[in-house]
């Protein structure tokens, strides 16, 4: 995953964008975007990028150039104005995904597509599937299940089998179900859709989640996380942010926001220290701070919870709250 600002100044990197680029981390956050474009698309860079800011989300194949001049086919999926000012993007390469995985059932309105780049998209995206923790599910136009993670299975007390009959419309309360049509058109719209939801198990749970939606990550083809809430867990309003649980909640100070962002990207305590210059103990300080803020019950759920409600900020540069 990296992280740029307006500028296109990249401003945060995990450990794997530097692994697969081949890039050490210091020399990564001086680059720009365009840095790592083909010569060809570089002078499309500025133009691309502006399209990206009104449309708030894109994604699919691109290649990345890196300053030795090796090139990187990669899929990609980035998301604008996670935080103020601030532009996520997630890549894969092809060499990552897993070929045993098959997301051969694909799109609805295109399901005779056999071309080797379709292939290497469909298998990143199952590498994506099985190396998040989170409960994600791929869902085609006709909102039928395609492909879920191990998470999902867990969430929902099922098998894979269960499943690939089923459609979103199928675990959702029977009152929502007659805006379905109109609801995911409007996500496919709009590129992405997130908010609390009530889902209904093959076995007849009743599980409250969280879900976020990016729509056509590829062609025909959508990914849903969904993360799962708990009874001691405040409400959420998803407009504003805020706990509504009677009482409005604290916003993050500037450095909570700051740690939790560093952890979402795979920082450790040790080097979040390290880089905002302060001991560990006080990044865990932070850190336990924003949990209660946002009624978190773990850090990742902080993390979650801080994405979900747009109060991410991952630039490591702003002044102390």
């Amino acid at each position: 995953m990296l992280l740029a600002d307006d500028e296109r100044r990249y401003v945060a990197a995990n450990d794997a964008a530097c692994d697969a680029l081949g890039i050490e981390r210091d020399r990564l956050l001086e680059m720009r975007i365009e840095e790592l474009a083909t010569p060809e698309v570089r002078e499309l860079v500025a133009s691309q990028w502006t399209e990206f800011l009104k449309a708030g989300s894109q994604s699919g194949p691109y290649t990345l150039q890196t300053p030795d001049g090796r090139s990187h086919e990669v899929l990609y999926s980035a998301t604008a104005n996670v935080g103020p000012g601030l532009h996520l993007s997630m890549f894969i390469t092809p060499e990552m995904a897993d070929p045993e995985l098959d997301l051969d059932q694909g799109s609805a309105s295109d399901p005779d597509r056999t071309d080797q780049g379709s292939t290497d998209q469909k298998e990143a995206l199952n590498q994506i599937l099985s190396n998040a923790s989170t409960a994600m599910l791929i869902v085609n136009d006709d909102r039928g299940f395609v492909a879920g993670n191990q998470a999902l299975l867990d969430l929902l007390g099922s098998t894979i089998e269960e499943l690939e009959p089923m459609t979103i419309d199928d675990v959702i309360p029977e009152d929502v179900r007659p805006t379905m049509t109109e609801r995911f058109e409007r996500f496919l719209e709009d590129g992405s859709q997130w908010g609390p939801v009530q889902l209904t198990t093959p076995t007849g749970k009743q599980v409250e989640v969280v879900y976020n939606g990016t729509a056509s990550i590829v062609p025909g083809l959508h990914l849903i996380e969904l993360l799962q809430g708990s009874a001691r867990e405040p409400a959420l309003n998803f407009e504003h942010g805020l706990r509504v649980d009677g009482q409005v909640g604290t916003a993050l100070t500037t450095r909570e926001r700051q740690v939790l962002s560093m952890l979402a990207l795979g920082e450790t305590n040790q080097s979040i220290a390290s880089n905002l210059g302060m001991a560990p103990e006080t990044v865990r300080n932070h850190t336990r701070a924003a949990r209660q803020k946002l009624g978190a019950r773990s850090r990742s759920h902080a993390i979650a919870i801080a994405v979900q409600t747009r109060q991410l900020d991952l630039d490591g540069t702003g002044p102390a709250g």
